[in-house]
């Protein structure tokens, strides 16, 4: 994780000029991340700690996930990740209208985990 430290921190520091708002990874439930919740835990609490560190007016979003969030978010939640995120990232692909599509039980579904 040390390697993820410095990468973040790299980052951070070149970009903090520009860039306001981090996302921790892309779509974690899609196959862009191939690891474990407790991993992306643990490298979210790496970029918070560094974010905050080197920007500590930026804001971390997490997670990010797709259509599939909910089961790996709920996860991250139950070991406490939520506070290594000052928002909750979701990528919600809609075919539908949101009248018609899971779009208003995934918003229900995430204010609870909230």
């Amino acid at each position: 994780m040390k390697m993820w430290e410095n990468y973040v921190r790299q980052t951070v520091r070149r970009y903090k000029d520009k860039v306001k708002w981090w996302e921790i990874w892309n779509e974690t439930d899609s196959g862009y991340f191939m690891g474990t919740a407790e991993e992306y835990l643990e490298m979210l609490k790496i970029a918070y700690r560094v974010l905050k560190e080197e920007d500590p007016d930026c804001l971390v979003a997490g997670i990010s996930g797709t259509s599939h969030w909910y089961p790996f978010t709920k996860k991250i939640f139950a070991l406490g990740g939520a506070k290594y995120m000052d928002v909750l990232s979701t990528h919600w692909y809609l075919n539908n209208p949101p009248e018609k599509s899971r779009l208003i039980p995934s918003i229900n579904a995430a204010k609870e985990l909230i």
